[in-house]
C-alpha cells in the first residue's frame, strides 16, 4: 500500500474510534463480572444500588413503566470531625434492606478501616431523601498517620453519628433481611474471628440504632 494511502487509512481508523469513544455511554461500575447490584422494590419503583469504579455508592431507579434514570453517585464526602473534604471510599458491594414503613436502607463497608456505614431514606416516597451516610462507631483512624477522625468516642449508644456503638468488620459479603416475627432489618456478616455475627434494629423499623453484635452458631471458617 502507498504510504499516502496508508496514512489515510489510520487516520480514518482513528477518526472512527474517536466517534465510537464519544458515542459510548460512560461507565460508573466496574468493569468486571464480579459487580454485585443490591435492588430492591419501592412504591415507586425497583432501586438499584452498586459500588462504583470510584469507591462511591452509586444508585439508579425507575421513573415510570419503563423509564429509568441514569446513574448518580449516592455519596461522595463521608462525615468526620477532622477533614471536612475527605472522600467516602468503599471498597465492597453493597446491601440494601426495606423498613416496615417502606424507607430503604444501605449498608456498605469502607475501604481504610473495614468498618460498616449505613445510609437511610428519610422518606418511602423520595428516592433522593437519603441521610447522611455515617459508620458503626469510633474506628475511623487514618491507617499511615494515626490521625482519628471521629465524632467523640463513639461508645455513647446516644451519639447519632454512629449506627451501632461498636466496630463490625466483615470478611464476607453483608446479608441484610427482615425479622420474620418483627420486621426489624437485620444485618449478617462473617468476621475476622470465623464466626458469623448479627445485629438487629433496637426497635423495629427504626433505622437510628442497631443491637449489640452477637455471634451466629459455631466458629465457621478461619
Amino acid at each position: 500500500m502507498p504510504r499516502a494511502n496508508y496514512s489515510l487509512a489510520v487516520s480514518i481508523v482513528l477518526a472512527a474510534c474517536a466517534c465510537l469513544a464519544a458515542a459510548w455511554p460512560k461507565t460508573v461500575l466496574p468493569y468486571s463480572d464480579r459487580v454485585k447490584l443490591s435492588i430492591s422494590y419501592t412504591n415507586y419503583g425497583k432501586h438499584l444500588f452498586a459500588l462504583g469504579k470510584d469507591g462511591q455508592l452509586w444508585h439508579v431507579y425507575q421513573l415510570g413503566e419503563k423509564e429509568w434514570t441514569e446513574w448518580a453517585p449516592l455519596t461522595d464526602l463521608c462525615p468526620n470531625a477532622t477533614d471536612a473534604k475527605r472522600k467516602c471510599n468503599f471498597n465492597a458491594d453493597p446491601v440494601v434492606g426495606k423498613n416496615l414503613d417502606g424507607r430503604l436502607e444501605v449498608f456498605v463497608r469502607f475501604a481504610d478501616n473495614l468498618d460498616v456505614w449505613q445510609l437511610y431514606q428519610k422518606d418511602a416516597n423520595d428516592p433522593m431523601s437519603w441521610t447522611s451516610i455515617r459508620e458503626s462507631a469510633c474506628v475511623d483512624q487514618d491507617q499511615k498517620s494515626g490521625k482519628w477522625y471521629c465524632f467523640g468516642d463513639g461508645g455513647d449508644a446516644d451519639n447519632e453519628a454512629y449506627w451501632l456503638g461498636q466496630p463490625a468488620f466483615p470478611t464476607s459479603d453483608l446479608t441484610l433481611v427482615n425479622d420474620p416475627k418483627s420486621g426489624a432489618l437485620t444485618l449478617i456478616y462473617r468476621g475476622f474471628t470465623g464466626n458469623m455475627f448479627s445485629t438487629t434494629q433496637r426497635i423495629p423499623g427504626n433505622s437510628s440504632l442497631y443491637s449489640t453484635l452477637v455471634p451466629v452458631g459455631n466458629r465457621i471458617m478461619e
